[in-house]
């Protein structure tokens, strides 16, 4: 499956930039990282679904949706951690309504600082994705993983920018989909969110 490879790759660059993450930890903000470190965040921001979506008139690609995520994390003094997720995201096509899609799941975590103001995240996860339209609505496995960058102008609050991305695997086909074609139903979809982050 193509966006499981997709996902490796993203997962082998994430972990190749932690040593430099690692080194902000040392050398950083290092009294933050004493002790376990409690994160809530809530982010706002574009998205854009890169796979295929049908509808019954035509077919798009890249369609801009709009995605809201609220995340947990826990991270702790030697920088790994975990967390729990939850994004939505609502994405209109022509004559076709609203398409409205969720992830919720568990994921593993590394942060550290890389200065006294700026703290770094990355992510994976795996979980529950929900995708429905005003016709049908579908469960299945999701893929989740982001890279984040914060600013902290105060110790426990800061302002972070994150680039995500979640790949759903649905299972059965859509309706409208060409039957000569060994694409599978899922949907991927990569977004941009800008929001608050409160440390305790």
């Amino acid at each position: 499956m193509h966006w499981i490879k997709k996902k490796t790759v993203l997962l082998i660059v994430m972990l190749a930039t932690a040593p430099g993450i690692r080194a902000g930890l040392i050398d950083g903000n290092a009294g933050s990282q004493n002790k376990t470190m409690h994160t809530f965040a809530v982010s706002v921001g574009p998205a854009w679904i890169t796979s295929k979506v049908y509808t019954p008139k035509n077919s798009y690609s890249w369609r801009t949706g709009f995605e809201v995520t609220g995340e947990y994390n826990c991270v702790f003094s030697g920088g790994t951690g975990f967390g729990i997720t939850y994004t939505s995201n609502i994405t209109s096509y022509p004559n076709a309504g609203d398409l409205k899609q969720y992830y919720v799941g568990p994921s593993l975590v590394y942060a550290g600082f890389l200065g006294s103001h700026w703290h770094a995240k990355v992510d994976v996860g795996i979980g529950y994705a929900n995708c429905s339209d005003e016709l049908s609505s579908e469960g299945g496995v999701g893929l989740k993983s982001g890279l984040s960058i914060e600013y902290l102008p105060c110790r426990n609050v800061g302002i972070g920018l994150e680039m995500i991305s979640v790949s759903s695997y649905l299972g059965n086909r859509s309706d409208f989909a060409p039957r000569n074609t060994n694409e599978r139903n899922g949907i991927a979809r990569i977004g941009l969110t800008l929001g608050l982050r409160v440390h305790l």
